[in-house]
């Protein structure tokens, strides 16, 4: 919607970010984030935060972080990155990021068994644990400041729908999802051929067009999903 400008400054959309040195939170972009190259690790802060906050703590607590390294320059996963992200979106559109997904994305998409935010508790089976390799049921604890980086919970049909989605925006086809957009989040920054771009990892093969590939985990779940834009 034009709403957001990835090379503008996280400052513009969040005036109230600081960091433990002053002034380097001015030369991080929304672009940075999405690429993990904010400069921002889990090397500079002084302890983890499993979000147990809201975002806006999420926030709070990068005034402790100390960039690991210039904006750009780098590459390292942080979840508090996305973390900001999702508060962007909070503050830009004026709704909670779960509500935001699921008018942008779960309706139009018609992934109607899937949610984000505390709603989902209510509506996933009990995970899994492993002690000394016997597995046992636990449910997954909730942590609303971790929502933008975990806690989205889908089924494989609603899943199938987005990745379909991705691929027909990526190879071209508008829809629900833009084209412009899609091929945007598929393309590691500084024009290179395999990285992390935005919520992507793009492996090269010589000679045919990337994998995509992300995963994830809590303490109960995992997730991958994995694209071949060349077989669809």
């Amino acid at each position: 919607k034009g709403q957001v400008e990835l090379d503008a400054p996280v400052t513009k959309y969040l005036p109230d970010f600081r960091l433990a040195t002053p002034g380097a939170e001015k030369g991080i972009t929304v672009r940075h984030l999405l690429n993990h190259t904010s400069g921002l690790s889990d090397d500079g802060m002084p302890s983890t935060s499993l979000g147990a906050g809201s975002l806006s703590d999420e926030l709070a607590l990068l005034r402790q972080c100390t960039p690991s390294s210039t904006p750009g320059r780098a590459f390292a996963y942080f979840n508090g990155n996305y973390r900001l992200l999702g508060l962007i979106i909070e503050r830009v559109s004026g709704t909670t990021y779960g509500d935001c997904l699921t008018a942008e994305i779960f309706k139009p998409l018609a992934m109607t068994s899937s949610a984000a935010g505390a709603v989902v508790m209510d509506r996933i089976p009990a995970g899994h644990g492993e002690i000394f390799g016997i597995p046992f049921a636990r449910r997954q604890v909730y942590r609303p400041g971790a929502l933008p980086s975990g806690y989205v919970a889908s089924s494989v049909a609603d899943l199938a729908r987005f990745l379909v989605a991705e691929l027909r925006a990526g190879n071209g086809e508008a829809d629900v999802l833009s084209p412009e957009t899609v091929k945007a989040t598929w393309q590691p920054p500084g024009g290179q051929s395999e990285g992390y771009a935005m919520g992507w990892l793009v492996r090269a093969r010589p000679g045919r067009p990337p994998m995509l590939a992300h995963g994830g985990s809590l303490e109960s779940f995992q997730s991958f999903l994995c694209l071949d834009p060349q077989r669809k």
